[in-house]
């Protein structure tokens, strides 16, 4: 899944307590969550993320709970819009029509071929 509106501040492990038992997170070679979030060429956190689920259940049932909920919880400017990865759509703007969505495209592209059958969150 895609993740905007992340506070500038997140960390990934918010992103791991919030999921919960909302969804099995994938796991790369070493045992850790299939998390990436992106940053700025400031290497300041832009506030998106990509997040890939072991399965197309535990996505669906994450993109359910998730969209529009708060990362912190009574602390309604945190609430995120969570969407399934579109891949190859590398002319779409991004979030706020800034047309960032282009170089996290390209990044996630290259994710999805490492993890070809991985369902994404």
């Amino acid at each position: 899944m895609y993740v905007t509106n992340l506070p500038r501040d997140a960390e990934m492990n918010e992103l791991l307590e919030r999921r919960g038992k909302r969804g099995v997170t994938g796991e790369g070679d070493k045992g850790e969550p299939k998390i990436k979030m992106y940053a700025h060429e400031d290497r300041t956190f832009s506030g998106e993320a990509l997040v890939i689920f072991s399965g197309e259940d535990s996505a669906t049932l994450a993109l359910n709970l998730m969209d529009e909920a708060e990362l912190r919880l009574g602390d309604g400017s945190t609430r995120m819009r969570v969407r399934r990865a579109e891949f190859g759509h590398e002319q779409q703007q991004g979030p706020g029509g800034q047309g960032g969505e282009r170089k996290a495209t390209k990044r996630i592209g290259k994710m999805q071929r490492s993890v070809s059958s991985v369902a994404s969150w």
